[in-house]
């Protein structure tokens, strides 16, 4: 990769980490929480499903991480699922999701897109993570898929209930 890749993995890989996404999933949970409860609840249900699933994951499996190359970044715990993919992705599903019924619904996707696939290549390119273990996080996306499957289902019968009164 050209030399200023790196920068951009350990960019993605400082953003992607557990203390920044953490306080960030925080603030916007709490922002929208004063916006509306049901998508505050949603956006909770939809994050932490998805981080408890990939620590879950991470104990079960207990892969150690690649010595093929030099890492690039320090890491401490397991490489299987990889933790910074899933959050991405769970993070621009959810996201992606809220603003589906909007005129942002195709620039968050495609943003979405692109910070996800970044962030998985960026943690194979640090030497942190097998290919694998990126497509197993990205896989964790289908809990936060499932979750606005279920929520979007609920708010139409919530509507059609609403007209037939």
């Amino acid at each position: 990769a050209p030399g200023w890749f790196q920068g951009v993995a350990k960019a993605f890989s400082t953003i992607g980490s557990a203390r920044v996404m953490l306080p960030f999933c925080v603030l916007l949970g709490l922002w929208l929480w004063f916006r509306s409860h049901s998508v505050a609840r949603y956006f909770a249900l939809s994050i932490s499903g998805a981080v408890l699933l990939n620590l879950a994951l991470k104990l079960f499996f207990g892969r150690t991480r690649p010595q093929v190359v030099p890492w690039l970044w320090q890491e401490g715990d397991a490489s299987f699922p990889i933790g910074h993919a899933s959050m991405a992705a769970a993070l621009a599903v959810t996201i992606t999701a809220l603003l589906w019924r909007t005129l942002y619904r195709w620039l968050s996707a495609v943003l979405g897109a692109v910070y996800v696939i970044v962030m998985g290549v960026s943690r194979v390119y640090l030497g942190v993570h097998y290919p694998t273990d990126v497509l197993a996080g990205w896989a964790l996306v289908a809990w936060a898929g499932g979750v606005a499957v279920l929520l979007w289902e609920r708010l139409r019968e919530a509507q059609q209930s609403g007209r037939q009164r």
